[in-house]
């Protein structure tokens, strides 16, 4: 006969809630990506698309670890329940905060690109131009070429004779 553990049902609800929380914080991450990079509908589109198909997996192991694949509606209430819960009350800060951390990126990528890259850009061109005029002294790479002696070079008359 099959025994109700409630103990187990409070349990898994309570995990669910969690899940519902983490969903939401994912939630606001990807709201977070969307505002920084401003990507147009298709991109929004292709966001909420990719959310719903890692959040349908992972409710779905969600099922396989507490109820072993059961559906119970608990979970999706829970899972709901701690969603609206976090929107309400932790979404705000927690969106300001990955703005923050999405901001301090971009200035430490804007600051990487103008300390570091542009000066190795520069000692790039500079370097070439100076194996560029190296190159161009040396005989061998001159536009005038060998020298016109008679057993190097033969024109066009030479080759007729």
């Amino acid at each position: 006969m099959w025994e109700i553990n409630i103990g187990h049902q409070v349990f898994s609800f309570l995990i669910s809630l969690a899940a519902g929380t983490v969903m939401c914080l994912f939630f606001d991450i990807l709201r977070a990506f969307r505002w920084h990079f401003r990507i147009g509908r298709a991109g929004v589109f292709l966001l909420d698309v990719f959310y719903f198909v890692v959040m349908g997996i992972a409710t779905f192991c969600l099922f396989l670890g507490l109820t072993g694949g059961q559906l119970r509606g608990f979970v999706f209430i829970g899972e709901a329940a701690g969603f609206a819960i976090c929107r309400v009350t932790l979404s705000g800060f927690f969106f300001k905060f990955v703005k923050a951390i999405f901001i301090g990126f971009s200035f430490t990528t804007k600051l990487f690109l103008k300390w570091i890259i542009a000066p190795l850009k520069s000692f790039l061109s500079k370097t070439r131009t100076f194996f560029k005029k190296l190159l161009t002294k040396l005989p061998l790479f001159k536009k005038k070429g060998l020298k016109n002696d008679d057993s190097v070079v033969y024109t066009k008359e030479k080759m007729r004779q």
